[in-house]
């Protein structure tokens, strides 16, 4: 996710910054089931989606937060 610095939420809880995330870097594991992913940072739109993981599958999020418009 970029930018890197932009927040990192499951289901509602804060995991880290983006930077913290990545193929050379930290992988998170969480067991399967259903989870909402958010990134977000000040002066971004937020990015959601709800993910539904089956035993041994990844998630993988490649996504450029889109600059908020000025009001």
């Amino acid at each position: 996710v970029q930018p890197a610095d932009a927040l990192v939420r499951i289901d509602g809880h804060t995991v880290g910054m983006a930077s913290r995330f990545g193929p050379a870097k930290t992988v998170m594991q969480v067991p399967p089931g259903r989870y909402r992913f958010e990134a977000s940072r000040a002066g971004y739109q937020t990015f959601s989606t709800d993910v539904a993981l089956q035993p041994g599958e990844k998630f993988v999020v490649a996504r450029k937060l889109t600059r908020a418009s000025k009001r």
